[in-house]
């Protein structure tokens, strides 16, 4: 408890620290902006980060004091460059402050500090973006690992729940002097056992998933009491009264498989109305089926092979410049390449970054969905695998470099593999071990014929007179009365 307590506390802080460098974005972006951009304001926002760096050193320590710890990315040189980017700025809005410089001076110190301060600005917003992924990515392995756990009890309980069932059946038809029954009794404590380590295994699970809940122990000591009680009454000869602790163990059991199958089913279809918000799945988002995903995927495709979002690398988009010919006017390979972001008209870095970080966001979305829709069909097969593995490539790739003519490559990647998915046919088979089947036949009623002479084998009033009884004369004489009179009135 004290471990999971630990844990719990590591993952809020990391959330805490996270939403602390969105702010901090903002405030960074604001104050570029700002006309009244001062270099004790730009210091106060320098204090700030000095102590998000303090709260992600403590992060990591606490991190790994725990026994496993988890997979915090640790942002040494992106804290280092957003640090040097705020130094910078504050240096040249001191410059700028200076009484002796001329107006010009002045402008270009301003302008250098506004491109230092917009850089922190957007190293801030990718940190905090990798940080927020990286946590989403641990919660979603622990629910599949939650998952993966859940079909395994349930799995046992059925196997045990068979084991007992057949044990009950032969104990019904032995006896003690049975050449296997201390074979058969030897057999019913195994299964005593099996069922110690699936009770430790819900109670692992318990303790990581609120949604196990106390539910299951009114079952579990249920199960625990017949199981001691069907051990004792078979020792001791009581083999009828073992056969119905061995029924009741073997309803509980089932009572488990099913309330936990409820449970498994919660997890990977969380019903409507609950959680965040109303008909969205896990962290507030909607669920798509496969032919969903394929489609966004395809859109976000087009999105980014659309002329405003023209590739680095590509053919830029012809247009005027603002400095003059060559390189920087926007003119073919070269043009876009060197300098397409900051020609053409009305299209700048920051509505290229926007419109960047819009598809990111798309990715992202379409990335959990696909994430979710595997671990709900228990999907685990390459294609799968290879394509969860490639959305995550593009995340970073989108990040780091934009978007690029690799980037669509590996768009065009993803949705090839999303449709190789598509084709594949997943068979669930069934379990037909213990298949229920409602009873068909007709039976008619027997009409036996009645006993002859039954009279003379059932004759109560002859088996009497014929006994001798040891009564006295007086009680003889009144029993013989009483039999004369029965037989006269017959």
């Amino acid at each position: 408890i004290l471990e999971l307590t630990k844990r719990y506390y590591v993952e809020k802080k990391a959330d805490e620290i996270t939403r602390k460098l969105q702010d901090l974005a903002k405030k960074q972006e604001d104050l570029a902006k700002d006309k009244k951009n001062t270099s004790e304001k730009q210091k106060e926002l320098n204090k700030e980060f000095e102590k998000i760096k303090k709260d992600l050193e403590e992060l990591q320590k606490q991190n790994k004091a725990l026994k496993e710890p988890m997979d915090i990315p640790n942002k040494r040189e992106e804290q280092k460059s957003i640090s040097e980017d705020m130094k910078k700025a504050n240096e040249k809005l001191e410059e700028n402050e200076k009484t002796d410089k001329n107006e010009q001076e002045k402008k270009e110190s301003k302008k250098t500090a506004q491109k230092k301060q917009k850089s922190a600005a957007k190293k801030m917003k990718k940190m905090s973006i990798e940080m927020k992924q990286a946590m989403e990515d641990m919660d979603a392995d622990a629910i599949e690992e939650d998952i993966d756990n859940l079909r395994a009890i349930i799995e046992n309980l059925i196997a045990f729940s068979i084991e007992q069932e057949d044990l009950m059946k032969a104990f019904e038809n032995i006896t003690v002097t049975h050449p296997d029954f201390s074979k058969k009794l030897k057999q019913q404590q195994i299964l005593k056992e099996h069922f110690e380590h699936i009770d430790d295994s819900i109670y692992t699970l318990s303790m990581r998933n609120p949604k196990i809940s106390s539910r299951l122990d009114i079952d579990i000591v249920e199960a625990h009491y017949n199981l001691e009680q069907s051990l004792a009454n078979i020792a001791d000869n009581k083999i009828r009264q073992g056969v119905l602790n061995q029924q009741v163990t073997m309803m509980s059991a089932n009572n488990l498989a099913n309330l936990l199958s409820d449970i498994l089913e919660n997890v990977q279809n969380p019903p409507m109305g609950s959680g965040e918000s109303k008909g969205k799945g896990k962290k507030g988002k909607k669920g798509f089926s496969l032919p969903d995903i394929i489609k966004k995927q395809s859109k976000s495709l087009s999105q980014c092979q659309k002329p405003g979002n023209n590739p680095k690398g590509g053919k830029g988009k012809k247009g005027k410049g603002k400095k003059g010919k060559g390189n920087k006017e926007g003119k073919g390979q070269k043009g876009e390449k060197q300098g397409g972001n900051k020609t053409g008209k009305g299209e700048g870095s920051e509505q290229m970054s926007s419109e960047q970080y819009e598809i990111y966001k798309q990715q992202n979305a379409l990335r959990q969905a696909f994430q979710e829709m595997m671990a709900k069909a228990g999907t685990k097969g390459n294609a799968g695998n290879k394509a969860l593995k490639q959305m995550k490539d593009l995340e970073k790739m989108l990040l780091d470099k934009g978007i690029t003519n690799e980037v669509i490559e590996k768009m065009k990647n993803i949705k090839h593999e999303l449709l190789k998915l598509d084709k594949a046919i997943f068979e669930q088979g069934e379990d037909n071990k213990r298949k229920a089947d409602s009873n068909k036949n007709e039976f008619k009623k027997r009409n036996i014929k009645a006993l002859k002479n039954k009279k003379l084998y059932f004759n109560p009033n002859e088996i009497l007179n014929r006994q001798p009884l040891p009564l006295k004369s007086n009680y003889k004489k009144k029993v013989q009365e009483y039999f004369s009179t029965k037989e006269k009135s017959n």
